[in-house]
């Protein structure tokens, strides 16, 4: 899947705040989850009117199944269908965000996008079945209300493509706004006549919020992983040791923030342990011991699964790593690190 990327850029004279305290909003129902129906309640997303159409006719679908449509989900099971028609209506939606976008940040969001090559529909103004296959953009406004159009944050060029796409969009508000609004929408709005087209989307990715001042994203100011690619197990090690002394937790869990990794992808967690995780997945014969210090009010235990729920998350086999209370590994020793929450060491 490639990826594509498009920048709304607003000039404005806003100075960032102290950027690691921001947490992304993570959208309700992003992958456009539901049962297949051609014209569907999406859970989480409010259908929009277009004046003098019923809501029932400008439902979006939810697919694979209706009209033909037989691409598979890249996300769950369904994704979300949205149409323009030959007499000038069109399909949108909206959510209300868990928090508002805010002026002072640029939002990297991304969306799969893609077309399918065959959309059969019946055509009101032919009054008869027809295809809808023009490729036709998507809009993303923000707005203070359901489905306001208050500023347009983002458009794509037409979507033509028969495979999922991912697109990245850097949302810069001019204003705080609460509601996000998806539209499909004509190329040329101007043209005498309106063609019968559709847009395929799946897989919303949560909103991140990025630094921005003097109408530039300040990529400097976001955490960055110092590791690119680890190759041999020194190299490991040498890893384990740096960012294992900056693992620590807050309460039972570890503190989380936006980041980005070697190859400058956009993460939400925690830059080093994730790191060490991740990277664990390049040796297979290497095993990762993570003893787990006792604190005063009782969070050994969900200390451990917390970490453990990294390396599930991404996929390392359990035989890779062995994480429990330091009493229960008193007899370990030669650690390679180790700080006032945890410590490490790697078994070639």
């Amino acid at each position: 899947m490639t990826r594509k990327t498009y920048f709304f850029i607003l000039s404005l004279f806003i100075v960032a705040n102290v950027f690691a305290q921001e947490k992304p909003i993570f959208l309700n129902n992003a992958s456009f989850e539901g049962e297949p129906n051609s014209s569907a309640f999406v859970s989480d997303w409010e259908t929009c009117i277009v004046s003098g159409v019923p809501r029932k006719v400008n439902q979006p679908a939810l697919l694979p199944g209706p009209f033909g449509v037989n691409l598979y989900a890249i996300d769950g099971d369904t994704y979300m269908g949205l149409m323009v028609r030959d007499n000038n209506t069109w399909e949108s939606v909206s959510q209300k965000l868990t928090a508002p976008l805010e002026s002072q940040w640029c939002y990297l969001f991304q969306l799969a996008l893609a077309q399918s090559d065959y959309f059969i529909n019946h055509s009101a103004l032919q009054n008869q079945q027809t295809q809808f296959n023009t490729p036709i953009s998507l809009k993303i406004y923000g707005g203070n209300d359901e489905c306001s159009k208050k500023e347009l944050l983002a458009e794509t060029s037409p979507v033509n493509h028969y495979e999922w796409d991912s697109y990245t969009f850097y949302l810069c508000p001019s204003e705080n706004y609460t509601y996000l609004t998806l539209e499909a929408y004509y190329v040329d709005d101007k043209a005498m006549t309106y063609p019968n087209g559709h847009i395929l989307i799946d897989d919303a990715s949560p909103l991140y919020p990025l630094p921005y001042s003097f109408g530039e994203i300040e990529w400097d100011k976001i955490p960055k992983s110092e590791y690119l690619s680890i190759e041999d197990i020194e190299q490991y090690e040498m890893l384990v040791e740096d960012y294992g002394q900056k693992v620590r937790f807050e309460g039972t869990n570890l503190p989380y923030f936006i980041y980005l990794d070697g190859y400058n992808g956009v993460r939400y967690g925690n830059l080093y342990f994730d790191a060490i995780a991740g990277a664990l997945e390049n040796f297979e014969a290497a095993e990762l011991v993570v003893a787990v210090k006792p604190d005063t009010e009782g969070n050994t235990k969900k200390r451990i699964s917390e970490l453990k729920n990294v390396f599930r998350e991404i996929g390392i086999q359990a035989y890779q790593y062995t994480i429990k209370a330091a009493d229960k590994l008193a007899n370990e020793d030669k650690w390679l690190v180790e700080n006032d929450f945890i410590k490490m060491k790697v078994y070639k």
